[in-house]
């Protein structure tokens, strides 16, 4: 039943079949909506502030916003505001090795792993000129 995923929102589901009923959707929507867009909390943290886990689960917060044809997040966004609340923990069970590395020329790079050094050394066995990472694009959300 939908309307299970708004009581944690304070929606009073015994006005279901009332005219109030739809008073009470926009009231739980609106603390959705507050939660979301003003505190910035992403579906997973109002999920969790809100102890949602017997109403629903976390796509039931990301579906209202989408059904009232709100914009929501993109991923760079939503990354944004995990780093920036500290929601977000940058934690890789295998971590890439990065080491300077200085070619057979004289060029300084930054490797990012052991596959770019074990290739740049090849490389430099052979005397071959490159390069490494000296075309950057700038990304934007638009």
């Amino acid at each position: 039943m939908w309307y299970k995923t708004l009581i944690p929102f304070g929606f009073d589901y015994s006005k279901i079949g009332t005219p109030e009923y739809v008073n009470e959707y926009y009231k739980a929507l609106e603390v959705i909506k507050t939660e979301y867009f003003i505190n910035k909390l992403s579906p997973r943290q109002i999920y969790e502030k809100y102890n949602c886990q017997e109403y629903g689960n976390i796509d039931n917060i990301r579906n209202i916003l989408k059904s009232e044809k709100l914009e929501t997040r993109d991923i760079s966004e939503s990354l944004y505001y995990a780093i920036k609340t500290g929601a977000y923990e940058n934690i890789h069970p295998f971590p890439f090795k990065k080491e300077y590395h200085t070619s057979w020329n004289g060029k300084r790079f930054l490797l990012r792993s052991s596959y770019e050094t074990d290739y740049a050394k090849f490389l430099d066995k052979q005397h071959i000129d490159y390069e490494v990472e000296f075309f950057r694009i700038k990304y934007f959300n638009t």
